[in-house]
């Protein structure tokens, strides 16, 4: 599991909020050179095995009715994975446990509910093959909010808390979360790079994007923008995500038919 530093964070308050040792959150982030110096932005990796998860003799029950079932967290559990293991979508999860305020962290022997899949927990299938091997349903999932602005989607949860004016990766890394695609979010295009690589994310050609893959303009020509595919046709491709215009301060989520062609960037696809 993986978090993003944010103002006012220590290695020791990380630790006590995800109730982990600091020496066990220490060896599992050796790139850090200065325990004592973190920085906002940064990524910490937060280790699952620190704790000894409830002691039981049979596997966690899966839904078998449309009325659901409980399920308990253990260790290095997120929600990502727990819907995955249920069979349900994360989006339905997360709605089917409006009492946990934050789905980023969960705790070890927190009860979690799982929908019955009859109640709506199937994923929904992107056009174009989204959701196969190739592509994501986040495309699909981001349609949902075309035309609204960066500060409704932070005060309806969609996306975190940040900057308005720079929300790009925000929308895009919640959208994959969201799908299940990836177990993480952050708020920096290069963060998100480089941990949809060290994922085995791959750069393939404008002629094979798939809905819900995502482009990355990682700097070139002084520009640091992410968007998600949202069609390819003949190689023109066009994307959706979160823009500054027509509003700069504020990102709105649109169509976007220009980037994808500008040079130095690239397509990501899941492995």
């Amino acid at each position: 599991m993986s978090y993003t530093v944010k103002k006012g964070d220590t290695l020791s308050s990380i630790a006590a909020r995800y109730k982990v040792s600091l020496s066990s959150l220490e060896k599992a982030n050796t790139q850090i050179k200065n325990p004592n110096s973190i920085y906002v932005g940064e990524h910490i990796n937060i280790p699952g095995d620190s704790f000894t998860p409830p002691k039981s003799t049979k596997p966690a029950p899966k839904p078998t009715s449309s009325s659901g079932s409980t399920y308990t967290v253990r260790s290095g559990d997120t929600m990502s994975k727990i819907a995955s293991s249920h069979g349900v979508s994360l989006s339905s999860l997360e709605k089917a446990n409006p009492q946990i305020h934050n789905f980023n962290v969960i705790s070890v022997g927190e009860k979690v509910h799982i929908p019955g899949k009859s109640g709506g927990s199937t994923p929904v299938k992107a056009p174009g093959g989204g959701g196969s091997a190739k592509g994501t349903n986040a495309a699909s999932l981001a349609k949902n909010y075309l035309g609204k602005y960066e500060s409704q989607l932070q005060a309806e949860g969609v996306t975190q808390p940040c900057p308005t004016s720079e929300s790009c990766a925000n929308f895009v890394s919640s959208m994959l979360y969201k799908t299940g695609a990836i177990n993480f979010r952050t708020l920096g295009v290069a963060n998100l790079n480089a941990d949809l690589r060290a994922r085995g994310w791959h750069v393939v050609p404008a002629s094979q994007a798939k809905p819900g893959d995502v482009w990355i303009c990682n700097g070139a020509h002084g520009e640091s923008h992410t968007e998600l595919v949202a069609s390819e046709s003949g190689g023109k491709v066009t994307l959706i995500g979160s823009n500054n215009h027509p509003v700069e301060s504020n990102q709105q989520i649109n169509y976007d038919t220009y980037s994808a062609s500008i040079s130095g960037s690239f397509i990501l696809a899941p492995p």
